[in-house]
């Protein structure tokens, strides 16, 4: 007899289930509402999930950040934030992470980890719950890759 704990069928990790409660928790009102908008004023809206171990990683987000984008501390335990901007598509917002990836000078200070995942939103074939799960699964996809390799990507994807 196999124990659950080790049987394949289970893709979900503790970590994985926390931390989509997290993502529920502070993202499923604000993703809501943004469909509403998308439904009636054909607004666009992007994710990007930003694992940092840097310190002070919020406020540097805060300054930059546009006016029209939603900054959230998603987990203190997993060191996670995102950005809910409006009006970017999935290039925009790799370019963002991309930017702020580049301010950490990754190559010089190894002792950061710095990991991104991009989500654009360009249907409304989604309710909110749906979205946040690929969320979530885009995001514990990424997290789940050897830490080397990880380190410094962006991974993107559009629904």
């Amino acid at each position: 007899m196999t124990s659950i704990s080790k049987r394949k069928e289970i893709d979900y990790t503790e970590q994985d289930l926390l931390l989509g409660v997290d993502i529920m928790r502070e993202l499923k009102d604000v993703t809501d509402l943004l469909l509403h908008l998308k439904e009636h004023k054909n607004l666009k809206f992007s994710y990007i999930l930003l694992h940092s171990t840097k310190d002070n990683f919020m406020d540097f987000i805060k300054e930059q950040k546009r006016d029209t984008d939603l900054a959230f501390h998603l987990s203190e335990r997993e060191s996670l934030y995102c950005l809910v901007c409006q009006e970017t598509d999935v290039e925009g917002g790799y370019r963002f992470a991309e930017r702020i990836m580049k301010s950490f000078n990754l190559d010089i200070d190894n002792s950061l980890d710095f990991y991104a995942s991009v989500l654009f939103v360009d249907t409304n074939k989604y309710d909110a719950k749906n979205i946040l799960f690929k969320l979530i699964d885009a995001f514990s996809e990424s997290r789940r890759q050897d830490p080397k390799w990880r380190k410094g990507q962006i991974t993107y994807k559009t629904i």
